[in-house]
């Protein structure tokens, strides 16, 4: 099976849109997708990964390895696995 840089040997958009998209998963790993509000003076703020890093802190292994499979091993391997076919 030809790879896209075979086919499409001089278009430089689908490396960017892949460095993007890498990008793009790195912030939204380590950005806040949460923040918990308790009165004025309390305030919890929660990424992806320091919720799965809570998980295995409360012994929740199982929940914690099926976000970490689904949101972080498989984006970063189906990106490497497109970057090598590019």
């Amino acid at each position: 099976m030809p790879s896209l840089k075979n086919i499409y040997p001089r278009n430089f958009l689908i490396p960017l849109a892949l460095l993007t998209a890498v990008i793009l998963l790195i912030l939204g790993l380590v950005l806040p997708v949460m923040t918990l509000k308790q009165l004025a003076f309390w305030k919890n703020t929660f990424s992806v990964l320091t919720g799965i890093q809570s998980l295995f802190v409360e012994k929740h292994c199982i929940l914690a390895g099926i976000i970490l499979l689904f949101s972080v091993i498989f984006p970063i391997f189906k990106a490497s696995w497109a970057n090598g076919r590019c």
